[in-house]
């Protein structure tokens, strides 16, 4: 069956027609379906977004595209198209002319909700994806995004780096146990290479960063095209939360930003 990308269309956002191209560039790679969808209700938005998807068409004329007119608010229309999609893709902005935070906008919403995995781009400029970086821990929501970010490596030949942060214990006496969280944190990211290195046959790297975990992919991502985190969930469901770190990263990241949500992992990977 052939996979569907979908993706947030905002009228009142400039940087949406750069995310849709981003959003087609994805498509093509995974050999999906596009699926763009748009709450608008006055005829001129309507015109305007089906000139954009007119103009994503003559860019990527190899991919089809489907177009989604809703009248119900973005989250729950962007959440209902994407019930067994491979990939939602949303803008940074929010619907509105004014920008808000991330954290009072539609990629939260989403991100919180959603049951396939959330990209958030930024300013919707499109390079090739030959870099990767990755968030991994002991949990099993690091799992599903390093599982994620080895099948999103191998779409695009792309290489991996895997981050984990590890925060020096502030307490008098506690020189061993800060060298034995060292040692702990060197081993989660040895056992995340050799991971990926069992499934690609690109360069797979890791790196240990002192301090948080949000700043730490932050600054890990610098170099990278897409960064991966996952957000943890409760009782394998659908996030309540959806993270500190995530959004964080999602504010601050020099490039797009990939939220997964926990799962049962694969046992073939």
């Amino acid at each position: 069956m052939r996979g569907r990308v979908v993706v947030g269309y905002d009228i009142d956002s400039p940087r949406s027609l750069g995310v849709l191209r981003w959003s087609a560039a994805e498509a093509v790679a995974r050999d999906a379906l596009l699926k763009v969808v748009c709450s608008s209700a006055e005829s001129r938005q309507r015109v305007a977004f089906a000139g954009a998807v007119s103009a994503t068409r003559e860019d990527w004329p190899s991919v089809s595209i489907e177009q989604v007119s809703s009248h119900i608010d973005a989250p729950d229309a962007l959440l209902a198209e994407a019930v067994g999609a491979d990939l939602l893709v949303v803008s940074e902005l929010s619907t509105g002319a004014a920008q808000r935070r991330l954290s009072d906008s539609i990629p939260l919403l989403v991100a919180q909700r959603s049951l396939c995995p959330v990209v958030v781009v930024r300013d919707g400029r499109r390079h090739s994806i030959s870099r990767i970086a990755v968030g991994v821990d002991s949990s099993n929501a690091s799992a599903t995004a390093l599982d994620w970010a080895i099948a999103e490596a191998a779409l695009h030949h792309a290489d991996i780096v895997v981050v984990h942060a590890w925060e020096q214990r502030s307490h008098r006496g506690s020189m061993r146990a800060n060298d034995l969280d060292r040692a702990d944190a060197r081993c989660v990211v040895d056992l995340a290479v050799r991971h990926c290195k069992k499934h690609l046959a690109v360069p797979v790297s890791g790196v240990v960063i002192e301090g948080g975990p949000a700043l730490a992919l932050v600054t890990a991502g610098q170099g990278a095209d897409l960064i991966v985190v996952g957000s943890r969930g409760r009782s394998g469901f659908k996030t309540l939360l959806f993270g500190s770190v995530a959004l964080f990263v999602a504010e601050h990241a020099p490039c797009p930003v990939a939220v997964t949500h926990p799962r049962l992992r694969d046992s073939s990977l």
